[in-house]
């Protein structure tokens, strides 16, 4: 018999850390000694999609965790890394679609950062099933989420 999905759902964490202040000679006005602050640092955020069973045991989930790096509103890099877990009854098959790109918000060009998995999962007793995740990250700190697939 097949595992039977009942419930699909969509989580998500985030972390910043290592954040500082610096002074840098303004953008705006770099003949004038007026100073503007730039905050830089690292962090993270984890988005999910996830199914459970009718106990509410989680037979299959898929995590998307982007590590980045900002300054001021750029981010300067990222890594991104897929953390898939599955129950009785599931396996996870790999990674069969991804995309990573960033967007552009008022003059800065890599404000925002998305990265975008999607994973397959086979039942035991046959048949597949692909869910997705996308996690966008803001710099300098925020995050967004969205998935789907079944």
């Amino acid at each position: 018999m097949r595992p039977i999905p009942v419930a699909s759902g969509t989580g998500s964490d985030t972390h910043w850390s290592n954040s500082s202040i610096t002074k840098s000679r303004s953008v705006l006005a770099p003949d004038s000694s007026a100073n503007v602050a730039a905050v830089t640092g690292s962090a993270w955020a984890s988005c999910l999609r996830y199914t459970k069973n009718w106990l509410g045991t989680v037979i299959k989930q898929l995590r998307v965790q982007t590590n980045y790096t900002y300054s001021g509103a750029n981010i300067t890099s990222w890594n991104t890394r897929v953390y898939p877990t599955t129950g009785i009854g599931w396996a996870f098959a790999g990674i069969v679609a991804s995309n990573d790109y960033y967007s552009a918000v008022g003059s800065s060009p890599r404000a925002h950062h998305s990265s975008y998995r999607m994973g397959k999962f086979d039942a035991d007793v046959g048949g597949a099933t692909n869910m997705w995740v996308r996690t966008t990250v803001y710099a300098p700190a925020g995050y967004a989420c969205a998935s789907g697939g079944e």
